[in-house]
């Protein structure tokens, strides 16, 4: 059956109860009406008015007195209640957010129903409705705090129950890569110990995740024109699926019955930035960041619309520390071997900048590969501190129009964003930079159906489509050239492309009974990545160091070819991925005090199947056991990866308990369990695959000999040779007959990775408008997924002569669901909202993750694939404690007066945010080949050797140590051959990290509907050094050494200009 028509199938059901298409307005307002008794008055009337559109909703009190108004926007509404033989009672300022559910009490008064009662007390700001730990990010929020770039994911990072930096880039000194234009946006937080690869991002519900790669957003919206940001740490509606880490869910503006709208210019360069403490002068760096927006009604009460446009133009970037070739190299090269290939190499592509630190002489230039002889008097490699170049150039506009067809009945809504990018990061060698041109189109539709008091039906669907084409290479003569440790000479990803299409569809029916509110539906998601991401022309040539490099002598190749001819072969891959969830969500309220939120999802990824129908997978052999079965395994083409998983069912549980019952405290807790996908890049590789395609190693621990040679674009294959030893057919497991095949495999077992996660906390109003909450988090990953190498055995090479488990492969690196983790910590969050001039919130997180894999992305080097549990330790991005404090003041002094000293001297601001992190784990390892790495013998590098000494230091460095070198690689002494090392993974920690951004900001009243503001934003305002982790690699003469730096302080001025 046609894939297509089965998802059709699929979504049926879910549109049968939809007309149309409408937003997820996810907030809602639920209370209890009571007389001055304190007895619940049944049936009574609610009315509900969002205060900006006018537009009104209303519905009828159960027999308890409950009532519910759900699917409301962010916003102020006025609550009106109504009921024979009683006042109307009216609450005004009810601040709805998004995602959240308010409580409002009312009690009615004996009197006629025309004569109205206003009641002035406080809306509780505690969340007495349900159980999870999130943070709100507000309209005020993203307009006023300093946002490096404009980028409201930088907010992510100061919410409750997340470590990490948010966004980070070296691009240029107010770093240029934080902005709006990146079509995959990769915040680096962590929530609740899962992987960023497991958060999830929704733009009004729907989704922008990428296909390609987990926690990855394709669409980042422009700050002026979202209306709030909610992140959830843990989740527990059954309403919402896909991964188990954070739920960072943004909600678009709308228009209002006035209109209204702005205009923005942010401007910094280098002379308004600090150089890092690796650089003797400011690199050269501008950044000019603008845009507008307006909104108002098409027609007044019903029709409304927002539009808004960002533009960027920026250029620059910081300096990073590269290891490159000294001048005496190059000129002994030029004069002994003048018509080397070394020799046309480094001259043609000398590095930007010769290398000023780190100078050693590893030896001299002898015969053979791998052999060094004695050092000869001349500098060989060192280490240049060079700014390439770079540049950001984009444009973002969006468009969204919100329409009510029958007044309180019927409300369509459509979204629409586009983002283009030209992109250029360059490198240390300017020939081989080339640009990168980015597309991003976003839309949605959206229907909500009141069906009447009680019931409505919500409907979306979405579309995301991104694509990105790299430009030409300038030399494809140049191939791939890789000399440890030097920053080399490349020309890969030709021909390039990626391309990805996802469809959301989502369908929500709710229902208000008594005292439930039952939400049931279902979503559907259509996944597309086509990617020409390939190299196959160009062959990769790697070298054992610079020495072997002068002598042309190569220590291996990598070629991408047709095992049937040896040819190199173009190659395209199109994944194509159904994704489909069922859910029923019950939030019962068993008392006036007492919330339950109970829930079940069934969640199904199914599997990955490619276009063309051109996937190849390893499948097992006999044998008693894995390493056997791997030894007789042979590549086959297969119609899918894996069987898809059919019992992915999901509990969820939630609380909220308000003790006290005037909603001053809430006890809550939550247990649930997610899954998370299989996303398409690490799978990519499959395309490379036997018996179609071969990603081929030819070289001397293979015992297989190659051609080593530039080529020419005029030619075919671009010039380069075509290797006899890979004309010689495949073998009987489909491998190339006399050179091994580097492949990329999927368990055909996959189970789908899922996690645990609990908590329980309390919430109380202290007062003076402060919420105090303390909570515990948990949580445990299970068959999480990895990416080893799989085709090893300790003391292989101990004979000098590759075996491998499995003869007619390099590699077999195997995505595998083998992994778990554990996490235990915690949140103590102080919070007050924006009242009489001051905002604050305080999160301090704490925690501990443990887990044998870290990420999907990156292949995990376990030590001994045999023995993985040598592995088990603190997961990479584990952050013990992490302070996040955000806060805004208007400053009171002549704020209000109307007089020329008010005009002139008031009306100033002051926010920000400071973020303190301890640092992440950090691991010694040798990145060389057997026998100078390799420990183990297994043919795997990146052995860790064995633990120091006691009289090593293990902690507690400055910040010089780090720029010194906090370790000597005479530190960590060599295994036995054949053995492993004895030290620890993550057994150290790197740099901590700590950064105050801060916003000084001046209002000026141009009449009264206009304001202007003028503004400074300094960006690590006090210039604090924060080191990047130091060179692990143990033979890189900069061992132990941190290269790079978070940005130094750049200041950034800005104007508003708001009607």
């Amino acid at each position: 059956m046609d894939a297509f028509y089965r998802s059709g199938l699929i979504a049926a059901p879910l549109l049968l109860v939809a007309t149309g298409a409408w937003a997820q307005f996810s907030g809602a307002i639920q209370g209890i009406v009571t007389d001055t008794s304190a007895a619940v008055v049944p049936t009574a009337l609610v009315r509900v008015t969002n205060v900006s559109t006018g537009v009104t909703r209303h519905v009828t009190g159960s027999e308890e007195g409950l009532f519910r108004v759900l699917n409301l926007a962010p916003g102020l509404y006025r609550v009106e209640v109504e009921k024979e033989g009683f006042r109307s009672a009216i609450r005004d300022n009810v601040q709805v957010a998004v995602s959240e559910t308010v409580r409002v009490d009312l009690a009615l008064e004996v009197g006629a129903v025309a004569d109205s009662v206003t009641v002035t007390e406080q809306v509780p700001t505690v969340e007495t409705e349900q159980g999870r730990v999130s943070g709100r990010i507000d309209t005020v929020q993203l307009k006023e705090m300093p946002l490096n770039g404009r980028n409201l994911y930088n907010l992510i990072a100061l919410q409750p129950g997340v470590v990490g930096r948010g966004l980070s880039s070296a691009l240029g000194a107010g770093g240029a890569g934080n902005d709006a234009f990146s079509g995959e946006a990769n915040p680096q937080v962590f929530a609740s110990g899962q992987r960023s690869e497991a958060n999830s991002f929704t733009l009004d519900d729907t989704s922008v995740n990428s296909a390609a790669r987990g926690g990855i957003s394709n669409l980042t919206p422009n700050a002026d024109s979202v209306a709030e940001v909610r992140v959830v740490s843990n989740n527990f509606s059954a309403v919402d699926g896909r991964n188990s880490g954070a739920q960072i869910q943004v909600i678009s503006k709308t228009g209002t019955n006035e209109v209204r709208g702005g205009l923005s210019y942010f401007f910094t360069n280098d002379t308004l930035g600090s150089r890092n403490v690796f650089e003797s002068e400011v690199p050269e760096f501008r950044r000019n960041q603008f845009g507008y927006n307006v909104g108002g009604p098409i027609i007044r009460n019903r029709t409304f619309f927002f539009h808004s446009y960002e533009g960027l133009r920026s250029s620059g970037t910081r300096s990073s520390g590269f290891t490159v070739e000294t001048p005496e190299f190059r000129d002994f090269v030029l004069q002994t071997r003048p018509s080397s290939i070394a020799a046309r190499v480094l001259d043609e592509f000398r590095p930007a900048m010769d290398p000023t630190t780190a100078i050693q002489d590893l030896g001299s230039p002898a015969g053979g590969v791998n052999v060094i002889g004695p050092p000869d008097g001349i500098p060989d490699i060192g280490t240049a501190q060079f700014a390439p170049n770079a540049f950001r150039d984009g444009n973002q506009f969006s468009l969204r129009i919100d329409h009510e067809l029958r007044e309180g009945k019927d409300r369509l809504y459509g979204n629409f964003y586009r983002t283009t990018t030209n992109i250029l990061n360059g490198g240390i060698r300017p020939a081989f930079d080339r640009p990168t041109d980015e597309r991003t189109h976003f839309g949605s539709l959206n229907h909500t159906r009141i069906i009447g008091p009680t019931m409505l039906n919500e409907f979306r669907a979405g579309v995301m489509r991104l694509t990105g084409v790299p430009r030409t290479p300038p030399r494809l003569d140049i191939p791939q050239i890789n000399v440890a440790p030097l920053s080399g000479f490349s020309t890969s990803f030709f021909p390039a492309g990626w391309f990805q299409t996802n469809f959301h569809f989502k369908n929500v029916f709710s229902w208000t009974k008594s005292t439930h509110t039952i939400r049931a539906g279902g979503e559907l998601r259509r996944v597309w990545t086509n990617s020409r991401n390939t190299s196959n022309f160009i062959p990769s040539y790697g070298f054992a160091n610079i020495l072997d490099f002068a002598n042309d002598e190569a220590l291996q190749v990598v070629r991408n070819v047709d095992p049937s001819t040896g040819e190199p072969a173009n190659n395209v891959i199109g994944f194509r991925g159904l994704e489909y969830a069922f859910f029923i969500n019950n939030d019962w309220k068993v008392s006036p005090t007492l919330s339950i939120n109970l829930g079940l999802r069934y969640e199904s990824y199914t599997t990955i199947r490619e276009v063309n129908g051109i996937l190849r997978n390893l499948v097992l052999g006999p044998g008693d056991d894995d390493a056997t079965r791997l030894a007789n395994a042979r590549m086959e083409v297969v119609p899918e990866l894996f069987s898809p998983n059919t019992l992915d069912f999901a509990p969820r549980l939630g609380f909220a308990w308000n003790p006290d019952g005037v909603s001053k405290t809430a006890i809550r807790g939550g247990y649930g369990i997610a899954y998370d996908r299989l996303f398409h890049t690490p799978v990519l590789d499959v395309r490379s695959n036997p018996p179609l395609r071969a990603s081929a190693t030819l070289g001397t621990l293979f015992g297989t000999d190659f051609i080593y040679s530039l080529g020419n674009p005029d030619e075919p294959f671009l010039g380069y040779p075509v290797e006899p030893g890979l004309r010689l057919g495949l073998d009987e497991r489909n491998g190339i007959e006399g050179s091994r095949v580097a492949v990329r495999t999927v368990d055909p077992n996959l189970r789908t990775a899922h996690v645990h996660n609990w908590f329980v906390g309390i919430q109380r109003d202290v007062g003076g408008g402060w919420v105090a909450e303390i909570n515990y988090l948990g949580s445990a990953g299970r068959n999480l997924y990895n990416l080893a190498n799989v085709n090893r055995f300790r003391g292989d090479l101990l004979d000098d002569e590759l075996s491998a488990l499995n003869p007619s492969f390099s590699q077999i690196q195997m995505i595998e669901s083998s992994s778990n983790s554990i996490h235990h910590g915690g949140t103590v969050v102080m919070r007050r909202a924006l009242s009489r001039g001051v905002a604050l919130q305080a999160a301090y997180t704490f925690g501990k993750t443990i887990t044998d894999a870290s990420d999907l992305v990156s292949v995990t080097n376990y030590q001994d694939i045999a023995n993985r549990d040598l592995d088990r330790s603190l997961a990479d991005f584990d952050v013990p404690q992490k302070l996040a404090v955000m806060g805004l003041w208007e400053i009171p002094f002549l704020r209000h007066g109307r007089n020329i000293a008010s005009r002139i001297f008031g009306g100033w601001q002051l926010s920000g945010f400071l973020i303190l992190q301890k640092g992440t784990p950090i691991t010694p390892v040798n990145n060389a080949s057997w026998p100078s790495g390799d420990y183990n013998a297994d043919g795997n590098i990146g052995d860790r050797p064995n633990a120091p000494d006691d009289g090593v230091r293990r902690g507690g460095w400055e910040r010089s140590d780090y720029l010194t070198g906090i370790f000597d690689a005479a530190d960590f002494p060599r295994p036995d051959p054949g053995e492993n090392g004895t030290l620890g993974r993550n057994t150290f920690r790197g740099p901590g990290f700590a950064q105050l951004d801060v916003s000084l900001a001046k209002h000026v009243r141009f009449g009264e509907r206009v304001t202007g503001q003028l503004r400074v934003d300094a960006f690590n305002a006090l210039n604090r050094v924060n080191l990047h982790n130091p060179v692990m690699d143990l033979n890189s003469p900069n061992f132990g050494r941190s290269l790079s730096t978070e940005t130094p302080r750049s200041v950034q001025l800005g104007f508003r200009l708001e009607f």
